[in-house]
């Protein structure tokens, strides 16, 4: 799992970031809710964490295939696209 979130958080980094994974942001995105999962700008930030798992995590089926055809992922509903094997879960609350 370790080796999965690093490709993620690296995904995520270069493509809503930095393109040169820096600490200086050179990406800028425009913050709107619209309906299209695989446009990256404009974006919202449910879209963003969907885009980095189902882009960002290579040949795993991380989220199910399925949901690229969603027009909307809102944050609520973002944990029915990932596959059982991935599926998050509460670990504890703090």
């Amino acid at each position: 799992m370790q080796i999965m979130s690093s490709k993620v958080a690296n995904y995520a980094d270069y493509k809503f970031w930095s393109s040169t994974h820096s600490k200086t942001k050179n990406r800028y995105i425009t913050y709107k809710i619209t309906p299209s999962l695989r446009s990256f700008d404009p974006n919202y930030c449910s879209k963003l964490v969907w885009q980095s798992f189902y882009y960002g995590s290579g040949n795993y089926n991380v989220i199910g295939t399925w949901s690229a055809g969603l027009t909307y992922v809102m944050p609520k509903a973002l944990i029915n696209t990932f596959n059982n094997t991935y599926a998050p879960y509460k670990v504890a609350t703090y």
